[in-house]
């Protein structure tokens, strides 16, 4: 079993479209091998979204597929830490 500390903390980022700083709160050591980012940020911070040449299947810890679905686009953002 593998125990992580969830640790929170303010930063900013950087859009790559319109080189605008946004102040965001991010989670640190969340136990993910990958960067997620909420669908709903992307939207409201009109980030450009491209399209994957393959889709990411996305599993919850115990195994069952997320309820959220398979990662099909990504977005560039620098993140300052």
């Amino acid at each position: 079993m593998v125990t992580t500390t969830l640790n929170a903390c303010r930063t900013s980022l950087k859009t790559t479209n319109t080189s605008e700083f946004l102040t965001i709160h991010v989670l640190v050591n969340s136990g993910t091998v990958r960067v997620f980012i909420d669908k709903v940020f992307v939207e409201k911070h009109c980030l450009n979204i491209y399209k994957l040449s393959k889709t990411v299947l996305v599993y919850n810890i115990n195994r069952i597929p997320n309820k959220a679905g398979q990662i099909s686009k990504v977005v560039n953002i620098v993140l300052h830490c």
